[in-house]
């Protein structure tokens, strides 16, 4: 803690902040500040070794959000602190998750190649053969090791270049490992954990007995929480309407979020009175029937900072405390019930890798243009577009010195002659032939309409810059000759994807055309699988 004079006034409260400062650190992990690295410096070359070791396309690459610190720790460590918080690196299948510091080697490159090694891992896993979400205490904690270890084989065998880094960073580790007295099961894996580091095999007629009380091991930095995708379902309400985000309260740091179903609390015969929130011991989420009373923001804010997870559940009643919230949370799980309308299609689900049938349903109406807000395109680009695509119009093109042709081709006939007098030998195309050159093209353009093209440029808005170049383009594709549809599409959930047609591939290009264009503006959310889909079908037709 860097001193004041100004801090002098106050002794108490200075001496305080130092002893405080001090005191945090008494038998904390070994850290090397000086050499750290960070995740925000490698995150390109991390996503392109994941790609190049075969890591799936969907995967994820994001920061580990801090959580509360699970092994058994020394006592002078509890004395310090009630408790310790760390970034777990883990990997579910869907998203790797890394620290966005590592400062747990002397070396800034151990420390880089860290966070490579990790990635190595999550690329060359395969969590669906792993057991570790059905198991529990000390069984779970040997398998976590298992799956670590046969993992860091195949890396070990496929990134030659990481194999010093690896030894290195297992001895240093062997040699920094926490000191504490542990009962005899977590001694067990502890004790396999320190032989199996270096990559060696499993030993049989291990004790995998859970005794009440069962902490896991201390984290190892080279290793992953290889933990189950976490699977929720998404509400089936309408999501609120971003105009009416929340204020500028935030929490500062990032959360892990997890769904929950809470049916209970959307019961309206409440009989208990009592606020469970103000026993301290009972800090997260429940799923009790009980009256919910508003919040200011500054406490809601506070109490979501004290939460070490956000739990997220559906509730009927519309709270006025609104918080903005950096959760870690899994995706919704799809509701794969199909729908029923005149355009539906399917769409890809890659945690199944299967399409999911008649899974959107798109609404297609026709732009309105609005007098009171019509946009003005530029005249000057239209026409210089107008004028480098009416090279593209069909016209008679005359093709000489061809076999056959509805008459002779002059230069391609004196040029024979000559050849035939002084080499006795000549080119029989002498014929040139006439034909019309036609075009048999379909364009279909579709605009994206979300509402992210309110975002400015300059001293306009996305919007308006991608109305002013459709019209453009709009009329060089009609100096061409060529069949053009036009659609700006926005949705608003699977079951509301919505397209504004602004010219079909029959209507003739006219002002009503450009009214069109320039009537399309902001709707709501992007979902641009299922309008792709509705426009191929359009130009299939």
């Amino acid at each position: 803690m860097a001193l004041h004079p100004l801090d002098l006034m106050d002794p108490e409260e200075t001496v305080g902040n130092l002893w405080h400062d001090y005191a945090v650190g008494i038998g904390a992990d070994h850290a090397y500040p000086q050499a750290q690295a960070r995740l925000e410096d490698v995150r390109r070359s991390l996503l392109m070794m994941f790609r190049a070791l075969g890591g799936r396309p969907g995967v994820e690459l994001g920061e580990a959000p801090a959580t509360v610190a699970r092994h058994r720790r020394p006592v002078l460590r509890k004395l310090a602190t009630e408790r310790d918080k760390i970034c777990l690196a883990s990997f579910d299948g869907e998203r790797l998750r890394l620290p966005p510091v590592i400062d747990a080697f002397p070396s800034m490159a151990l420390n880089r190649r860290t966070y490579f090694w990790l990635t190595a891992l999550a690329a060359l896993s395969d969590t669906s053969v792993f057991d570790i979400d059905v198991a529990y205490g000390a069984a779970r904690d040997h398998a976590m090791i298992d799956a670590n270890i046969a993992t860091g084989q195949r890396v070990y065998a496929a990134c030659t270049g990481l194999r010093q880094s690896y030894d290195a960073m297992a001895a240093h580790i062997l040699a920094t490992r926490p000191s504490v007295r542990l009962p005899p099961s977590e001694a067990a894996v502890e004790q396999a954990l320190r032989a199996r580091l270096g990559l060696g095999p499993r030993s049989h007629g291990q004790d995998l007995s859970s005794p009440r009380g069962h902490m896991t091991f201390a984290p190892v930095p080279v290793w992953l929480d290889f933990t189950p995708a976490g699977r929720g379902r998404a509400p089936d309400d309408p999501q609120d309407d971003p105009a009416e985000a929340p204020p500028v309260a935030t929490t500062t740091t990032r959360k892990l979020g997890i769904r929950k179903d809470r049916a209970e609390a959307n019961r309206k015969d409440s009989f208990i009175l009592h606020r469970f929130e103000s026993i301290l011991s009972w800090v997260e989420s429940m799923n009790l029937n009980r009256s919910i009373h508003d919040d200011d923001d500054e406490n809601a804010q506070k109490a979501a900072e004290d939460q070490d997870k956000i739990t997220l559940s559906k509730n009927d009643r519309r709270a006025a405390t609104r918080l903005r919230l950096h959760l870690d949370l899994s995706p919704a799980d799809a509701d794969h019930e199909r729908l029923a309308g005149v355009h539906t299609y399917p769409e890809w689900n890659h945690r199944s890798r299967s399409y999911m049938p008649d899974h959107c349903r798109v609404l297609e109406v026709d732009a309105v243009p609005d007098p009171a807000h019509a946009l003005v395109p530029n005249r000057k680009r239209i026409q210089e577009v107008h004028r480098q695509f009416e090279a593209l119009r069909p016209r008679r093109i005359l093709q000489s010195r061809q076999i056959d042709g509805s008459e002779l081709d002059l230069d391609a006939l004196i040029a024979a002659r000559i050849d035939l007098q002084a080499t006795g030998r000549c080119n029989d195309r002498i014929f040139q032939f006439a034909r019309q050159t036609q075009r048999d093209l379909g364009v279909a353009l579709l605009i994206d309409t979300s509402r992210s093209t309110e975002s400015a440029v300059d001293d306009t808005c996305m919007i308006d810059v991608a109305r002013d170049a459709l019209a453009a383009f709009v009329g060089g594709m009609d100096a061409a000759g060529d069949r053009l549809g036009i659609w700006g599409c926005s949705a608003l959930r699977r079951d509301r994807v919505f397209l504004t047609r602004g010219k079909g591939f029959d209507q003739t290009m006219d002002g009503q055309v450009i009214d069109n264009i320039c009537a399309l503006k902001p709707g709501h959310y992007a979902r641009l699988g299922a309008a792709i889909r509705h426009v191929s079908a359009q130009l299939s037709n």
